[in-house]
């Protein structure tokens, strides 16, 4: 136990080691993402839909629309009104953070609820077609992660499938994204994170590249260009550590899709 002084209250008071994501959850979006994007809660969710629905179209194309879908980490319900614009009718949404529920309800996204993950799975064996964890699996501890992974494992159907979210450690610049947040824990890239599903159980582990864009238009094109530059200077780099740049992911997330076998 660790003895602590709040910052609103002349009174210490105790917690655990991991604690701190009673104190930092709590106000989640009013402490974090809110000052990081400089977005209200309304225009945030409404701006993280639209690039979820771009990034993640491509890969979703074969999960029928009736598939009976959670989102775990569901935040401010982003990720769900996505899902909703892709057509898909059964979403379910659960948060740690209680500011965080309040908004999704607030802008019409009601099929949320506050929960821990783990006591919500517990009971959850081969009820979902689909479990999504958009940038959460980077919150919790090695331990916690693999215990988290054989929970959902668990409560997929047969040939279910995980799609996940979550900083790539291999991206040029990974601490902008992987530091920027006090809760984040445990840190992949592609071949740690084909390590830990496929030792799961997960079968067909696939790592794709996040989308990358801005806006206007013309700032996309030259942003387009300059990568191109880049991405033959760090292939250059890891042929001069004799290191293959196959299967290397430089995008600053990585989004990874696997099945659960039959």
């Amino acid at each position: 136990m660790i003895k602590v002084f709040h910052p609103n209250s002349q009174l210490p008071y105790y917690f655990s080691a991991m604690g701190y994501r009673d104190l930092l959850y709590e106000r989640y979006h009013s402490r974090h993402t809110s000052q990081h994007s400089g977005l209200d809660a309304r225009a945030l969710q409404l701006a993280e839909a639209h690039h979820f629905q771009l990034e993640w179209e491509p890969f979703l194309k074969n999960l029928p629309r009736e598939a009976n879908i959670l989102d775990v980490g569901c935040g401010n319900g982003s990720f769900i009104r996505a899902l909703k614009q892709l057509e898909f009718k059964h979403t379910y949404g659960i948060d740690l953070s209680e500011e965080q529920v309040q908004i999704a309800r607030q802008s019409g996204i009601v099929e949320v609820e506050k929960a821990d993950a783990m006591m919500f799975l517990d009971d959850k064996s081969g009820q979902f077609d689909a479990v999504f964890c958009m940038d959460l699996v980077e919150h919790l501890t090695k331990s916690e992660l693999v215990d988290f992974m054989l929970m959902i494992l668990k409560a997929l159907k047969p040939n279910g499938r995980l799609y996940l979210r979550t900083p790539n450690m291999d991206s040029p610049w990974p601490h902008i994204y992987a530091s920027g947040d006090y809760t984040h824990e445990t840190l992949l890239n592609a071949t740690s994170i084909r390590q830990l599903l496929g030792s799961i159980g997960f079968v067909k582990v696939d790592v794709h590249p996040s989308l990358m864009r801005t806006s206007p238009w013309w700032k996309e094109v030259i942003r387009r260009c300059v990568y191109h530059v880049l991405s033959i200077r760090w292939r250059l780099e890891l042929f001069a550590t004799a290191r293959s740049s196959r299967g290397v992911v430089r995008t600053p997330n990585l989004l990874v899709s696997a099945r659960k076998p039959d």
